[in-house]
């Protein structure tokens, strides 16, 4: 009882001089609570703004009440990013307000004459700094949730005390590494820098490292996981942020637990540090010997090798990278030894750990500079492969953003609709591809690029195609996933040449396992579809079934035509429309939005497919269903066409400072021409697999009916279709009292008529130029 009462007594004295800490925290909550809610509720519920709501007074005030309920959970919950770094600010203010007396020699000779034992001593100042904040944060959101309770707002106090525990348990982890620093160190200024280190070296360590796989390692493929795992893991200020960014995704109490626990673990050390530190302490830099060298090490290393990275990837030369590392080797020491010696003389001091420091830098970097572990020419051999997933956006550009998109409802009441996609290294770790060879080719070539890239990049000269390849060739990025038969997945991303892998990149979009995974529809079940809609130059349609049998039979022969698509078939043709095929879940995401009035016409932009021209018996059951595909331009429909040039002529020509004027065609037959050889822009998905010249534009004009009503047609299809955008969605032209409907094509570049070309003065070289094609 006596050692109880001598606690709190104890407690109520050091309160007393630490009053100034106390006031500063009441008013920063005093004005963060009671205050902002006073002024949220004045501004809510002024008749002004009641009268913006609704017209019945009632309703509106339901409406006010509800926003200001939200913002009070919004605010007190973990995704508050503002409370986040207030936390941060008030654990180093009661670590070092509560510990500061060990930088002063009289104060520690003061308290341990004391006839106290040094830990009870120890745990008074500990629980002071903790319950300053953890009670003015408690009361005055208390005092805030009562204000709103008082104007009618529902305050759910559960959730608000649950978000005020976890922030507890964060600011319990954050004052124990501060109160660390602080008995680590003998000045306040000293402390402050260590909290600073024990916060952010750890995420800046994992930024370095990542940033070295990056620059010194052509095929790395970092997704940012990893880096925001070591970052989160490495430091409690990291660990605290990223539970605030993953609190609407991660269980932020799970989070909240483990920080406790890593806390406690903090408390421990921290009073094994305060029994071993020796009162003499106070005023030195460091307070224990033993921890200098171990600092010095974990601060130089690292200012080493960002002085050597700065200038090599500024310069491209060793000579400089070497500069550099020298120059971030003796700055850094030097400061160091200066905050530990205070004395300017003794900037050598310690030279054997100076050098030790300077080869283990040297070590780190000739280990990234010439690749001594073999990273970039990693190639698992087939007793180890068990199988390898392939990602390369030239082959597939709709897989990532529109085949694997992912609708989610959002906001209050499901008002909108966020789309999520999965990261390109997800896709190619669920693909398996047994068959490896062509695999392996495309892996030689990436590891031959990467080599060139290399010997050019570190000499100064940095990276030109023309030096690995005909200019023309196309390049770009290939993912390449190796699933080893030890159950790990190793991933490499070649910057590549894609023109020399070309027939190895068809034989694997050929495969069936890579189409299984490139194209997930062809999982789909009939009994999941609940309707078709059909788009073509960018006007979509609602396909109407007779029966659900013949919906049936469209999906299963859509994945049947699809499955046997080839590249050389791609190369060969573009496709004519797309075809989205819509699940029972997703309608239901449209029910809810169209009920609350939100906006679901998101969903014409993603989950389309293509439909090419040799899907004959998908598109011969469309045309039963009334869907006429490759309808909406025709010779007939077209009144005109406008071609326009907007690249470039060559030096050597007469228009090389200017472009070709457009021409107007309104003839049947080369406007039926031109149609054949034309590709849409306007459609809900990209295919560059076959060449398109995108240098000359086509505009065809179709005339808009008198008396078409685009408002009419417009709510009509949003009553048929729930996925449908207005039927006329494309740019309107004026013309004199005439109005048309424009839509832009290409020209297919092996189909351009001989009229065109001779019209345009089209060279092999401009054509080459203005290709776009996927390799």
């Amino acid at each position: 009882m006596t050692s109880r009462s001598l606690f709190f007594k104890m407690m109520r004295e050091n309160t007393k001089q630490r009053l100034w800490t106390i006031a500063v925290i009441f008013l920063l909550f005093f004005f963060l609570f009671p205050i902002k809610t006073a002024l949220s509720v004045n501004s809510w519920l002024s008749p002004e703004m009641l009268s913006m709501y609704a017209e019945a007074e009632t309703e509106a005030l339901s409406i006010a009440q509800a926003q200001l309920a939200e913002d009070f959970i919004s605010f007190c919950s973990l995704k508050n990013g503002g409370m986040v770094f207030l936390m941060m600010v008030l654990s180093v203010l009661c670590a070092l307000s509560g510990f500061s007396w060990l930088h002063s020699k009289k104060k520690v000779d003061f308290f341990h004459s004391l006839p106290l034992r040094r830990e009870l001593l120890f745990f008074v100042m500990l629980a002071d700094g903790f319950l300053y904040t953890a009670i003015p944060y408690l009361a005055n959101m208390a005092a805030a949730g009562v204000l709103l309770a008082v104007k009618g707002v529902s305050v759910p106090w559960g959730t608000i005390l649950s978000d005020y525990l976890i922030h507890m348990a964060f600011y319990f982890l954050l004052y124990m590494t501060a109160v660390a620093a602080v008995l680590m160190t003998g000045n306040i200024i000293i402390s402050l820098l260590g909290v600073l280190v024990f916060f952010v070296w750890g995420p800046g360590m994992t930024l370095l490292c990542g940033t070295y796989f990056d620059y010194f390692f052509q095929t790395c493929y970092n997704d940012g996981e990893t880096m925001l795992w070591w970052a989160s893991h490495s430091s409690p200020a990291g660990w605290y942020v990223y539970a605030s960014e993953a609190a609407s995704e991660e269980i932020p109490a799970g989070m909240a637990l483990w920080g406790l626990a890593a806390g406690l673990a903090i408390l421990a050390l921290c009073v094994f540090l305060y029994r071993k530190r020796p009162s003499e302490a106070a005023g030195r830099a460091m307070a224990f010997g033993v921890s200098r060298p171990v600092i010095k090490f974990l601060l130089v290393i690292p200012s080493s090798l960002l002085g050597y990275l700065v200038f090599i990837s500024v310069t491209g030369r060793d000579g400089w990278g070497v500069f550099g590392l020298l120059c971030g080797l003796l700055l850094s020491n030097c400061v160091i030894e200066i905050i530990y010696e205070f004395d300017f003389k003794r900037l050598f001091a310690h030279r054997w750990q100076l050098a030790a420091c300077g080869v283990i830098s040297v070590a780190i970097t000739a280990f990234f500079r010439f690749d001594l572990c073999g990273y970039d020419s990693y190639l698992p051999s087939d007793a180890k492969t068990e199988a390898a997933g392939i990602w390369c956006y030239n082959m597939e550009t709709n897989v990532h953003e529109s085949y694997y998109a992912q609708p989610e409802l959002k906001g209050t009441d499901n008002m909108h609709v966020v789309w999520t996609h999965p990261d390109t290294g997800t896709i190619a770790e669920q693909m398996r591809l047994s068959d490896m060879e062509a695999i392996r080719e495309i892996a030689v070539q990436g590891i031959q690029d990467a080599a060139q890239r290399r010997h050019s990049m570190f000499r100064g000269r940095g990276y030109r195609r023309e030096n690995y390849g005909d200019v023309t060739d196309t390049w770009g990025y290939v993912l390449i996933a190796w699933h080893l038969k030890n159950g790990r997945t190793v991933y490499r991303d070649y910057n590549m040449n894609l023109t020399a892998a070309a027939s190895y990149l068809d034989a694997v979009y050929d495969m069936d396992d890579y189409k299984e995974t490139a194209y997930p529809i062809l999982s789909w079940q009939p009994e999941e579809i609940a309707g078709v809609n059909y788009q073509e130059n960018g006007d979509t349609s609602h396909v109407a079934f007779r029966s659900e049998e013949t919906m049936r039979q469209l999906l299963l022969t859509y994945q049947k035509e699809l499955a046997a698509l080839t590249a050389q078939t791609r190369r060969a043709e573009s496709p004519v429309g797309a075809i989205q095929f819509k699940t029972r879940e997703m309608q239901a995401m449209i029910d809810t939005l169209r009920a609350n009035d939100g906006n679901y016409l998101t969903f014409n932009n993603n989950l389309y497919f293509p439909v090419y021209p040799s899907f004959t018996e998908t598109i011969a059951l469309l045309g039963e269903c009334g869907t006429d595909v490759g309808s909406t331009l025709t010779a007939d429909t077209v009144e005109k066409l406008v071609l326009e040039f907007r690249g470039s002529y060559p030096e050597d020509t007469e228009q090389k400072d200017g472009q070709a004027k457009p021409e107007t065609i309104t003839d049947k037959a080369r406007i039926r021409e031109i149609l054949e050889s034309a590709v849409s822009r306007e459609t809900a998905i990209e295919d560059s697999m076959n060449a398109l010249y995108g240098d000359l534009i086509i505009r065809a004009f179709v005339r808009i009916p008198e008396g078409n009503d685009t408002d009419e047609d417009t709510d009509r299809m949003k009553e048929d279709d729930a996925f449908a955008e207005p039927v006329n969605e494309t740019e309107q032209y004026g013309d004199g009292s005439e109005e048309y409907e424009v839509y832009d094509m290409f020209f297919d570049l092996d189909r351009i008529p001989d009229s065109v070309v001779k019209r345009f003065r089209l060279t092999g070289e401009m054509l080459e130029q203005g290709t776009r094609k996927a390799y």
